[in-house]
């Protein structure tokens, strides 16, 4: 009984990593009715294999985002949101405007510039093993055009490449399986709008 639980547990945590992602839609009623797009984005779109899809550990992600024009229904604009965390030793790596993300999506070279970037930290302890945690946040914005964001879509392996003023991140080795499907899925249903697959 202990190790079907255990299985079934194992499963679940193994499919939340590497399926799930959600669309939030940036409105609310408090939003400017005369605006001229609407936002949707990525949430969860975790960048290494080591996430925990549970999010008790926090976790970087790369998530994407279009801007639909309310007149035409057609996606005019589309950018990547990298939230980047480091724990404990390892501190902020202070992306400013400007600074470049490279992203090499099979035989392609995306280089993106930063835009809105800004830092974060957050304390957490443990009463159990009695330690502190400092989880330093970096988040920036990329401006991607739709033809660059496709070839990524598309591809079958991704290698990532974030500068800041402070230090770089690589990810290389162990990214998580359902980043580029998840990419792909959002370019299809929110970018081109195909009629989105069946759950």
């Amino acid at each position: 009984m202990k190790k079907s639980a255990f299985i079934i547990l194992a499963a679940m945590v193994l499919g939340a990593c590497t399926a799930g992602y959600k669309v939030k839609v940036v409105e609310d009623q408090f939003s400017d009715p005369n605006k001229a797009y609407i936002t949707k984005t990525m949430d969860g779109n975790f960048i290494s294999s080591t996430a925990d899809p549970l999010k008790l550990v926090p976790a970087s992600e790369l998530n994407a985002y279009v801007m639909v024009n309310k007149q035409t229904n057609k996606a005019d604009r589309v950018g990547l949101h990298l939230y980047n965390v480091r724990r404990n030793g390892n501190k902020w790596l202070n992306i400013r405007e400007g600074d470049e993300m490279i992203i090499l999506a099979d035989n392609n070279r995306v280089v993106l510039r930063a835009r809105n970037a800004k830092m974060d930290h957050h304390v957490s302890s443990n009463s159990v093993t009695r330690t502190i945690d400092t989880d330093y946040f970096d988040s920036a914005f990329y401006s991607i055009e739709k033809e660059d964001f496709k070839k990524i879509a598309y591809a079958t392996s991704i290698k990532i490449k974030i500068n800041g003023m402070s230090g770089i991140e690589e990810y290389t080795k162990q990214i998580n399986g359902g980043l580029l499907p998840n990419f792909k899925r959002f370019y299809e249903e929110e970018v081109e709008m195909k009629p989105k697959a069946k759950e």
